[in-house]
């Protein structure tokens, strides 16, 4: 049970990581908001 824990809140800190990467990068967040709204 706690490692599952671990693991939970291991991909919780990566995703919280990938988010604020995309926050503390505009270009890429807007080429990747750009490629996503300019599909038809």
């Amino acid at each position: 049970m706690a490692l599952y824990k671990i693991s939970f809140s291991l991909a919780l800190t990566h995703n919280i990581y990938n988010l604020s990467s995309l926050f503390l990068h505009p270009s890429r967040t807007n080429t990747f908001l750009s490629f996503h709204f300019s599909r038809p």
